[in-house]
């Protein structure tokens, strides 16, 4: 039957592997999702791991859990039955968690380089950060994924065909232009932002390694 033949081939459909892999994709989203509940539950019980660092961690691993959830929960409901309403608003949640996942990523390599230019700087390090500063970050973490993701949905609604969310069959973003503009691009610039950070730190690292090393051997 035409219900048999969707549920079939949900899978290849949706994420783009045969459903033969399906399996591998369970298995593999259980695994992640049973370790970012550990590594959430490791960080709360002991308060020696609270500091700042910490809530910008947990942050990023309760974004990539839920990331993880839905993409699993979604790929189980779809393979028992199809439903157009339901693939929309799968399409939507994972195109922001994905956002919030890049972008958290992006939080915390900007608090690791911030770090690195105070101790390269010779500025005082705390422990601890004041509750507007990790607000700010918590803003962008989550809030702006959301607008992103808001301006899209309105733009879906508001002029069929140009986005495409969970169109034929598809639980995603179909049309190319919306996905470029909207995924790719947020992507890439978060990609660049995150090496060249990267490299600042390392350049930092050096820094500061050959200072010791200098000192060491002038002793």
């Amino acid at each position: 039957t035409y219900t048999q033949e969707v549920n079939t081939s949900t899978t290849e459909l949706i994420y783009g592997y045969p459903e033969a892999f399906s399996i591998i994709s369970y298995v593999g989203f259980s695994v992640d999702i049973i370790a970012c509940i550990v590594v959430i539950i490791t960080y709360s019980v002991f308060s020696e791991l609270h500091t700042f660092f910490t809530y910008l961690l947990l942050n990023l691993t309760t974004v990539i859990l839920l990331g993880d959830a839905v993409f699993l929960l979604g790929q189980i409901v779809l393979s028992v039955i199809f439903d157009d309403i339901f693939c929309q608003v799968l399409a939507i949640l994972l195109h922001y968690l994905f956002l919030c996942r890049f972008i958290w990523m992006s939080v915390l390599i900007w608090n690791i380089t911030r770090h690195m230019y105070r101790a390269s700087q010779f500025i005082p390090l705390k422990k601890t950060a004041t509750c507007p500063h990790l607000l700010y970050y918590m803003l962008i973490g989550w809030l702006l994924p959301a607008v992103i993701v808001g301006v899209v949905v309105t733009v879906n609604y508001s002029v069929p065909g140009s986005v495409g969310y969970g169109a034929d069959g598809s639980c995603w973003v179909t049309e190319v232009i919306a996905l470029g503009v909207s995924f790719i691009l947020p992507l890439a610039l978060s990609l660049v932002f995150n090496i060249v950070l990267f490299t600042y730190s390392v350049a930092v690292i050096v820094k500061i390694s050959r200072k010791g090393l200098g000192k060491s051997s002038d002793q």
